[in-house]
């Protein structure tokens, strides 16, 4: 009850793409009050299904973080990986990251230095311009950018159903 009810009213509440990473969070903060053992499973099952812990859906959050220095480090890292990316037109294999579970912030989840952050598919229609003026000015440019868990399920399902 002090881990699945919170969680489960916290998502409720905010269902948002961009918070997604952030109940992932949230859900590792709470897990730590259960004994061992089920801490173990738990942590289990959250590292199985850390989809809203990929690298891509953390820099949407913090695209969308009301802290400006987390936007500007956000817009920093999609443009250095815009200009290291390759061209090729290869499938991308998502990955569950490696969690980090004693993270005080969504931010830091995941080890950032170990890993290579892929374009987002979701962001391709929005110039590198945008994301530099966010570095500039330290505005949320990405203020209309509606996000939400209903979409991303279509495309997992979509996407589920082409790997059968």
């Amino acid at each position: 009850m002090k881990v699945y009810t919170p969680n489960w009213l916290y998502i409720k509440s905010k269902h948002s793409l961009k918070d997604g990473a952030k109940h992932v969070r949230n859900t590792i903060s709470t897990s730590k009050y259960l004994s061992q053992d089920l801490k173990n499973v738990v942590a289990g099952v959250i590292c199985r299904n850390s989809f809203f812990a990929h690298p891509g859906i953390i820099l949407l959050c913090m695209l969308k973080d009301e802290r400006p220095h987390i936007r500007e480090l956000a817009a920093r890292r999609i443009i250095k990986s815009r200009e290291s990316a390759s061209n090729g037109k290869s499938v991308h294999v998502f990955l569950p990251p490696k969690l980090n579970f004693e993270a005080t912030n969504y931010t830091e989840m995941i080890d950032w230095s170990s890993i290579t952050i892929a374009s987002q598919p979701i962001l391709r229609d929005i110039s590198t311009d945008v994301f530099k003026s966010i570095v500039r000015d330290k505005k949320n440019e990405l203020c209309s950018l509606s996000m939400s868990h209903t979409g991303s399920g279509t495309v997992c399902q979509v996407s589920d159903r082409s790997n059968r």
